[in-house]
């Protein structure tokens, strides 16, 4: 059989017999001779998020005699190779090593930037590449022609396979959350509670007997939270005043001993819309997702600005003044049995 010559790989080089299985080479066998050649062999491992664990990667490593030392182990996407740690492992490597790695999607889920990358390392570092789960993707600088084509199919297939199971990963969960989102299951951080020590001194804040800066340092919380917090407070107390007024409004209907039937369904009327409007600020307000064409999310154009909503919040407190009003002539008609009320 035809060997190649000279300009492929030389990382591992060696002859036929020295790996004993022809052009089938393992990761066991690429040490051997790495390390008979007295170059250095580093360990590459990788998982996509903190969640997961390179436990079972390292396992293999240390099985292969690979020290902490020369083991470079990272939690980053496969999607590209912009990462931190592979970087750092690219400047230490030097021509004649060997960089071990579990399996082609631990390298890396991108086509195109496998084959890229995995040519780079052989042939312009001159640096050998083996794969412990998959011994025919292995490539050597004395492999025939027909092993050499072989290598580089397989290598192509599992690396097709490893981008096409990323992007349906992503498609799966993207689906499944938008699924969920829509259902009302809310992503992100919790609801942060307004903490008891606020509500203490915030009649204090908003008459001016503490400053702006004193709860700031109290609290020590800075001015963007305690505006939040001010406005919350705020909504709380709207939401309970349209309360108190709507469930006088239902005792009053229920204290009517006959009285005119449209003045009792216009009271009961308003005190639900009263009620409704209550619930809508004791709790965040939160529109549901928009999704892109791919079925992510699509990101807000802009924060809503302070006076926004400072504003926002003199609207609530002109609606609620306007609920109020209704509801105090409302429960005069019905207690002083005038009809104006309930027919205007």
């Amino acid at each position: 059989m035809a060997v190649r010559n000279s300009g492929t790989n030389k990382a591992c080089k060696a002859k036929q017999d020295t790996y004993g299985m022809g052009d089938i080479v393992t990761a066991e066998a690429m040490i051997q001779a790495c390390r008979k050649r007295g170059r250095i062999v580093w360990a590459y491992g990788r998982v996509s998020t903190d969640a997961q664990e390179l436990e079972r990667q390292n396992h293999v490593f240390e099985g292969l005699g690979i020290d902490d030392e020369h083991r470079f182990n990272e939690k980053k996407s496969g999607k590209d190779f912009d990462r931190p740690v592979f970087r750092e492992l690219m400047e230490k490597v030097e021509p004649g090593d060997l960089i071990v790695c579990r399996s082609v999607d631990r390298f890396g889920r991108n086509l195109i930037e496998n084959e890229r990358l995995r040519n780079e390392i052989t042939f312009g570092k001159n640096v050998g590449i083996a794969f412990t789960d998959s011994p025919l993707l292995n490539r050597t600088g004395d492999q025939s022609t027909m092993g050499y084509l072989m290598s580089s199919i397989m290598y192509i297939f599992q690396s097709f396979f490893a981008e096409t199971e990323r992007n349906s990963i992503l498609q799966r969960t993207a689906e499944g959350r938008r699924i969920a989102m829509e259902n009302g299951v809310k992503f992100g951080r919790p609801s942060y509670r307004i903490p008891e020590k606020f509500r203490e001194i915030k009649d204090d804040i908003i008459d001016g007997r503490i400053s702006i800066n004193q709860a700031k340092k109290q609290l020590g919380i800075n001015y963007r939270t305690l505006k939040k917090w001010l406005r919350t407070a705020r909504k709380e107390e709207l939401s309970d005043m349209l309360r108190i007024r709507a469930h006088g409004l239902l005792d009053a209907v229920q204290e009517m001993d006959g009285g005119s039937p449209s003045l009792r369904l216009a009271a009961q009327q308003l005190a639900a819309q009263m009620t409704e409007e209550a619930e809508k600020l004791s709790t965040e307000e939160r529109k549901k997702p928009e999704f892109d064409e791919s079925g992510k999310v699509k990101k807000p154009k802009r924060q809503k600005k302070e006076t926004d909503l400072d504003l926002e919040i003199e609207r609530m407190e002109k609606a609620t003044a306007e609920f109020v009003r209704r509801a105090d002539e409302m429960m005069e008609a019905m207690y002083g049995g005038s009809l104006s009320v309930a027919e205007s």
